[in-house]
C-alpha cells in the first residue's frame, strides 16, 4: 500500500494505518509544494479504500485495483484545471526508449489525469464544453487503450505517429479546462453524484486538485457538502497552501502535510520514476519544466533583470515590462506562473546577499513587501480570470511603488 509514494515514509505509514483501522474521516487535505506527491497519494488512497483484497499492493489483481491503476474506476472523480501536459510529454519521451509496462502505465495515467476532468457527470448542464471535447476525448481513449498493458505495442513508426497525435489531442483538450478557478457547477454536480449509489458497491472518492482555486461560490457549495456529508464518500482536497482555503472548510478536514522531499528525495524520484541520471536535473520541477516549451534560462535572466531594475528605482514601467510580457505571450499558458517563480527566486537571492551586510531594517522591509506582492499576484492568477498582460503591468506598478 502506497508503494509508489516516494520520499514520504511517515505519511505513507499514517495513511495505510488509517485505511486499515477504518479511522479515516470523509474530508482530507493534502497540502504542500508542487511536485511533492500529493496527487499520487490521493489516487493511491482512492485505490486502497476500494481494494477488494484489503492489502492494496501495487500489483493487486482485484478488479477494483486494475481499474484504479488505469484511472478508469467509475467511483472516483477528479476535478480541477491542471492539464498534466508536462508529465504526459515526459512519459511519451520515456516510452520512445523504454516499452516496459511501468512506463506504459505512466503515460496512460498522465493522459487520464487530464481526461477524467471531463467526466460527463461533472459537466452536466455545460453541454457545449463537453460536446466540443467529445472528439478529442475519444481520440485520447483510443490512444490510451493501444498503449496500456497488456496490449501489444505497434511498430516504432506507428507508435511514434500515435504519440505525436496523442500529445496534440491532449494539448487541444487542455484548452477546454475551466479558467479563472474551479466553477460552482462542478461542485454541485459532484454533490449530486456523491449521494448516488456507488457503481462498485464500495466507497466513492472525490479528488479536488488545486483546491485553492475554488471560486467563492464553489467553496461555499463545497462547505455545504462537508456540513452534511454523504455516507461512504471521501473528499480529498489538494492544495499548495492550506491558508488559501476557507477556515470553515479547513476545520472540517484532516490535514496531511507533504513537506519538500529535499535534494536526495527528489533525486530518488527522478531516478526511480523518470529514469534520469543522478544530478542531471536538480529538482523534479526542473525536469518537468524541460517539457513545458518555456525557455527557462531566458525567463530566469529576464526575471533577475526586472527585480534589479525595480529594486534600484528605475521608473520606466513600459521598459520594465516589455521583455517579460513578450516571453509570457510567446510561451505556453503556465509561462506567467513560471515567471513569478523566477522573480521570487531572484528576490530570495537578493535577500541572501544582504543577510550579512548592515543595510538597516528599511531594506529588509522592502524585500518583504515585494515578496508579498509577487505571491499575491500568483494567487490572483490562479483564482481570477485576469489576463497575464494586466497582471504583469499591475505587478510592475505595485513593485515599483513598494520600493
Amino acid at each position: 500500500m502506497f508503494d509508489n509514494l516516494l520520499g514520504h515514509p511517515v505519511l505513507a505509514q499514517e495513511l495505510a494505518a488509517a485505511v486499515a483501522s477504518g479511522n479515516l474521516p470523509g474530508g482530507l487535505l493534502f497540502s504542500g509544494p508542487d511536485f511533492s506527491g500529493k496527487l499520487t497519494a490521493a489516487l493511491e488512497l482512492s485505490r486502497a479504500l476500494s481494494c477488494r483484497k484489503g492489502q492494496a499492493e501495487w500489483n493487486c489483481s482485484c478488479s477494483s485495483c486494475r481499474s484504479h491503476r488505469l484511472l478508469e474506476h467509475p467511483d472516483m472523480m477528479l476535478i480541477g484545471n491542471r492539464a498534466h501536459l508536462e508529465e504526459l510529454r515526459a512519459a511519451a519521451e520515456m516510452l520512445r526508449a523504454d516499452h516496459s509496462p511501468a512506463v506504459r502505465y505512466m503515460l496512460v495515467r498522465a493522459v487520464r489525469k487530464l481526461t477524467r476532468r471531463f467526466d460527463p457527470v461533472l459537466w452536466e448542464g455545460a453541454n457545449d464544453r463537453i460536446r466540443g471535447a467529445a472528439g478529442l476525448l475519444e481520440e485520447l481513449m483510443d490512444h490510451s487503450e493501444a498503449i496500456a498493458p497488456p496490449a501489444e505495442l505497434e511498430s516504432e513508426a506507428i507508435l511514434e505517429k500515435r504519440l505525436t497525435n496523442l500529445i496534440e489531442s491532449a494539448e487541444k483538450l487542455s484548452t477546454r479546462l475551466p479558467t479563472g478557478g474551479i466553477p460552482v457547477h462542478l461542485v454541485r454536480n459532484v454533490a449530486f453524484w456523491s449521494r448516488m449509489s456507488a457503481s462498485s458497491g464500495g466507497p466513492k472518492t472525490v479528488i479536488i486538485d488545486r483546491a485553492q482555486q475554488l471560486q467563492t461560490s464553489a467553496a461555499n457549495a463545497f462547505l455545504k457538502i462537508l456540513e452534511e456529508p454523504p455516507t461512504d464518500t471521501f473528499f480529498i482536497l489538494i492544495a499548495r497552501e492550506r491558508s488559501r482555503l476557507l477556515p470553515t472548510i479547513l476545520s472540517r478536514l484532516r490535514n496531511y502535510e507533504f513537506a519538500d522531499r529535499g535534494s536526495s528525495g527528489e533525486q530518488e524520484v527522478l531516478a526511480r520514476v523518470f529514469r534520469r541520471e543522478p544530478g542531471y536535473y536538480h529538482r523534479i520541477r526542473d525536469y518537468m519544466h524541460s517539457f513545458s516549451g518555456i525557455d527557462r534560462d531566458r525567463m530566469q535572466k529576464t526575471a533577475a533583470r526586472l527585480f534589479e531594475s525595480v529594486f534600484n528605482g528605475e521608473k520606466q514601467s513600459g521598459t520594465l515590462i516589455s521583455e517579460p510580457l513578450r516571453l509570457i505571450q510567446e510561451g505556453p499558458p503556465q509561462s506567467f506562473q513560471v515567471f513569478l517563480e523566477e522573480l521570487l527566486a531572484a528576490l530570495e537571492a537578493g535577500m541572501k546577499q544582504i543577510e550579512n551586510q548592515d543595510f538597516g531594517p528599511g531594506v529588509v522591509e522592502r524585500f518583504d513587501r515585494m515578496k508579498r506582492i509577487i505571491m499575491e499576484t500568483g494567487r490572483m492568477a490562479e483564482s481570477y480570470n485576469q489576463t497575464p498582460e494586466f497582471l504583469s503591468e499591475t505587478l510592475v506598478y505595485r513593485l515599483r511603488d513598494a520600493v
